[in-house]
């Protein structure tokens, strides 16, 4: 589990991502994590069909600090994300 992006904010709001996310092994997640420690399921690759097109989806953040981990077992993982606020973290 790697923690990949995080956002602080004062008013709850919504966060575009833009993503590429497939596994050649195993299953991979995304996985929001609020300032109240509940975590949210965004993107399960299980759910996906095999691609490698970019995607965009949109999701809500609430008042205070949210983190987004990415979430692999046994998984080889390519990805690729793009978030229109926040810090996305080298990995």
């Amino acid at each position: 589990m790697k923690e990949i992006w995080d956002y602080t904010t004062d008013i709850d709001e919504e966060i575009e991502l833009t993503y590429i996310l497939s596994t050649d092994k195993g299953d991979a997640k995304l996985a929001l994590i609020d300032d109240d420690g509940i975590v949210t399921t965004l993107i399960d690759t299980v759910d996906l069909e095999e691609s490698d097109n970019e995607r965009t989806i949109t999701f809500p953040v609430t008042k205070g600090q949210n983190r987004i981990k990415l979430v692999g077992r046994d998984a080889k993982i390519n990805f690729s994300f793009e978030f229109d606020k926040g810090n996305l973290k080298k990995l």
